[in-house]
């Protein structure tokens, strides 16, 4: 009895034994690798093109020509239209799925519309721009690493050129001046990123520059101050290059 009792003890020894030994061969399982996560933080520089739509409302102020103050000067609001594109520059900083962000632009842009005013003779008022340029903060919020989507919003510059003239007279009978005038823009926008640092974007930007002062009651041609209410909008594409591309790595097992 004592014999068979020993003898079942040393087999149950000498298996645990076996399976010690075959699972120190066993090779280690190695933990999944990190997977890279996409991070916004970072300055760019980018290009953008669009459309450029706009509504101008003007109305006589102070003239000698007999019209009371603030009366439609066209007979409707002129409608302008025109491309846009230019260059913009802007730096992200990214807190967890939240985007914040600071964004310049500069775009050069031929919007131009006119409409005719009815007088002794007829002639017409002529809107202009050449160019816009924004500052704008961004809010964005990314849906997946790489897609963000963003509200933006700050103030706005523009050349903006009036001409009243006569068709087919002579270059006295028309007068012209133009300012840089300032307003506020808002917006929203998405942006995707296509890897290696390059991110595609799209955007709408509404602009307001309120009412601006065109011209003097004591102009020899037009004889009255043209108060311009302009508003702008905006849709336009563009490609961004962010600097130090590398995504962060984040471990997820």
């Amino acid at each position: 009895m004592n014999n068979l009792l020993a003898g079942s003890l040393a087999l149950i020894a000498l298996g645990f034994g076996g399976s010690a030994v075959r699972a120190a061969d066993m090779p280690l399982k190695a933990p999944p690798a990190p997977i890279p996560v996409y991070t916004w933080t970072g300055c760019y520089v980018g290009l953008n093109i669009g459309t450029n739509y706009g509504r101008s409302k003007t109305e006589y102020g102070a003239n000698n020509i007999g019209f009371a103050p603030g009366t439609q000067a066209t007979t409707g609001d002129i409608k302008l239209s025109g491309a846009i594109g230019g260059a913009q520059v802007g730096c992200n900083y990214q807190v967890g799925t939240w985007v914040f962000g600071l964004e310049g632009d500069f775009d050069a842009t031929n919007k131009d519309g006119q409409e005719f005013q009815f007088g002794f003779p007829d002639w017409r008022i002529q809107v202009t721009e050449t160019w816009l340029a924004t500052a704008r903060a961004r809010l964005g919020y990314t849906v997946t690493d790489k897609w963000l989507w963003y509200v933006t919003g700050g103030g706005a510059w523009t050349s903006m050129r009036v001409n009243n003239f006569i068709p087919g007279q002579l270059p006295f009978f028309s007068q012209q001046e133009k300012r840089t005038v300032s307003g506020w823009v808002v917006g929203v926008g998405t942006e995707y990123a296509v890897g290696y640092g390059w991110s595609v974007k799209s955007e709408f930007l509404y602009v307001n520059f309120g009412k601006n002062d065109f011209f003097s009651q004591f102009d020899p041609v037009v004889g009255s101050v043209i108060r311009v209410k302009q508003e702008d909008y905006i849709w336009r594409v563009g490609m961004n290059y962010k600097f130090g591309w590398s995504p962060m790595v984040v471990a997820k097992y």
